[in-house]
């Protein structure tokens, strides 16, 4: 299986954002690598990256890819 990092964040418009790239192979080693504060600071200076300013987070969660694609595509079968 294939977990990635999913931050949600807190603008009432249900931004997402995906991380591709580190993926791990367990959501333990993937709720590790995020609970460490030297990649806390990697995915703030990447959200920066991404969209010029500090967005207020509300969630971060290591999903299994095939479960995310499911709940974003609405529960759509066959991906």
């Amino acid at each position: 299986m294939k977990f990635v990092i999913v931050l949600l964040f807190a603008t009432g418009l249900g931004d997402l954002y995906v991380f591709t790239e580190p993926t791990f192979t367990t959501q333990a080693e993937c709720v590790e690598f995020v609970a460490l504060d030297e990649n806390k600071t990697l995915i703030y200076t990447k959200i920066l990256q991404e969209y010029g300013e500090p967005l207020p987070l509300q969630m971060v969660s290591c999903m299994e890819w095939n479960a995310f694609k499911r709940m974003v595509e609405g529960g759509k079968t066959g991906i």
